[in-house]
């Protein structure tokens, strides 16, 4: 899904492309501190680039892989090490997980096109398709 969505924001620049960290405890033990330390690089300006190696080195995620790639990126490593060590940061990523909860995700990934959501193996066309739907129906209002 990647390459596609990769393309949709080239394709789409004005459309707004947002993450909300939706927790799989059972599938990825890891997964909530990997998603606290995603938020640590957003507060540095960086969460779509440390998101992007996160997801390549999805196999390895640990603290030490977390501070390799802050480090990779040119972050501040007391700024975002005193971040992972915040409880307020993982307060952040828990409302996240329960905001997908209440709006019933059920998987991740997850797309929503305004309102409309989107599921299964989406291709890029799929999602154009349901952009450009959007697009008509908000020129039309």
């Amino acid at each position: 899904l990647e390459p596609a969505i990769d393309q949709i924001s080239k394709d789409y620049p004005h459309i707004r492309r947002i993450w909300i960290h939706a927790i799989n405890r059972t599938e990825h033990p890891e997964s909530e501190s990997a998603a606290a330390a995603a938020q640590c690089a957003h507060e540095q300006g960086k969460f779509w680039e440390y998101r992007t190696q996160l997801f390549a080195k999805q196999d390895q995620l640990s603290t030490a892989l977390y501070n390799q790639i802050a480090q990779s990126l040119a972050l501040s490593l007391p700024s975002f090490q005193s971040c992972l060590a915040n409880a307020e940061t993982l307060t952040t990523v828990r409302a996240h997980d329960q905001f997908a909860r209440r709006s019933n995700v059920q998987a991740t990934p997850h797309i929503t096109v305004n309102n409309t959501p989107l599921s299964g193996d989406l291709t890029y066309a799929q999602i154009k398709t349901a952009i450009e739907q959007e697009l008509i129906k908000t020129a039309t209002k």
